[in-house]
């Protein structure tokens, strides 16, 4: 599904001269991350992966897959972990403004969503008709229902954002 810097993408796809059929789907209006799903209900049977086209990763789809299924989750998701260094001392104070401690430099990690997932195909009922909706939408009706919804731990060196020319660049020249 292409909308945004649609034209670049289907430049690069075609230029790859690779015997692959792609279909495209052109979102009139944008449908967000999920929204497009609509469209291509009927070519999906059970589970399947979907992924954002802005991200380069490193990893075993097949165990990722393997986990969707073993744990019945209607959306898997590849969560990454992140650590996030704050340049500066932490000034820890109380509710009077005195000072306790400083923490130097401190780091925190968290896993953040890599934009990759498995899902089953039950979650397409979920997405609204030709509207804006995303993943986090539907994540978060998936989860609201009450369905499951899982979380696959990746190490954060295998995967990089490379939805900016310079990280797009950067991967290019890491792997020549």
């Amino acid at each position: 599904s292409i909308n945004y810097k649609s034209k670049i993408l289907k430049a690069y796809l075609s230029d790859l001269k690779q015997n692959k059929k792609i279909n495209y789907i052109y979102e009139k209006i944008p449908l967000g991350t999920a929204g497009s799903l609509r469209k291509v209900s009927s070519k999906i049977s059970n589970n399947f992966f979907l992924t954002n086209a802005d991200i380069f990763i490193d990893i075993d789809f097949k165990k990722i897959y393997d986990f969707h299924i073993k744990n019945k989750s209607l959306i898997t998701i590849v969560a990454i972990k992140k650590k996030i260094v704050i340049p500066y001392g932490n000034c820890v104070f109380d509710n009077e403004n005195s000072l306790s401690k400083i923490d130097e430099k401190p780091s925190f990690q968290f896993y953040v969503n890599s934009g990759i997932y498995v899902c089953n195909r039950k979650i397409i009922k979920l997405i609204p008709k030709n509207k804006l909706f995303n993943m986090d939408d539907l994540i978060n009706k998936v989860i609201s229902n009450k369905s499951k919804v899982k979380v696959y731990k990746v190490d954060n060196s295998n995967w990089t954002d490379i939805g900016e020319w310079s990280q797009y660049n950067s991967i290019l020249n890491k792997n020549l």
